[in-house]
């Protein structure tokens, strides 16, 4: 059968262009209430386990799903964004032209993408024949949807706060096959 992994993007957050606050930013009030009404519409109860990036944004995003299933979330640093200095549209800007972009000390798109998918795999392959629950963010996912599900080049302009993927992985060819796009109210 393989692994159903429902990777969800963080809701909404006010975003700040100060590096520092940028590791630590919260869900905004609208971001909450969307994280809640995840919690309140999801559908599949069939939920083993919830992974989350680091930062609050993505844990605050899974507690209240965590808290109606009864089940406790683990945090994994694989799962985290690249580091943009507090400036993601700068850094958006520069990788258009220059894919080997990255702040010192930081990671390259390529990096990240990497990072991300060993992550995944990595959930995927613990958890063979479950359902699980990642929540990550815009750029580590939309590269991992562009690079290995075919998705349009510019699809980090297309996600939303928040948005929810149905995949499915499949250790027979090590493949990951797009199930759903779940609009958050529909869950």
């Amino acid at each position: 059968m393989g692994t159903i992994i429902y990777l969800i993007r963080h809701s909404l957050v006010d975003y700040t262009e100060d590096p520092i606050k940028d590791k630590v930013i919260d869900l905004s009030p609208r971001g909450w209430e969307e994280s809640v009404s995840i919690a309140d519409n999801w559908s599949d109860n069939n939920i083993r386990c919830i992974y989350t990036s680091p930062l609050n944004r993505c844990i605050e995003t899974v507690v209240p799903l965590a808290l109606r299933l009864k089940i406790q979330y683990h945090v994994n640093d694989g799962l985290q964004e690249l580091d943009y200095r507090g400036n993601a549209p700068a850094f958006h800007k520069n990788i258009k032209t220059d894919v080997g972009f990255h702040y010192e000390h930081g990671e390259t798109l390529a990096q990240a993408d990497e990072r991300f998918q060993n992550t995944l795999l990595s959930i995927c392959k613990k958890h063979n024949n479950e359902t699980v629950v990642i929540s990550s963010h815009g750029t580590v996912m939309s590269q991992f949807l562009i690079k290995y599900l075919k998705f349009n080049d510019e699809y980090f302009y297309e996600m939303t706060y928040p948005d929810v993927y149905k995949l499915l992985y499949s250790p027979d060819n090590n493949e990951f096959t797009m199930l759903d796009r779940i609009i958050h109210k529909d869950i």
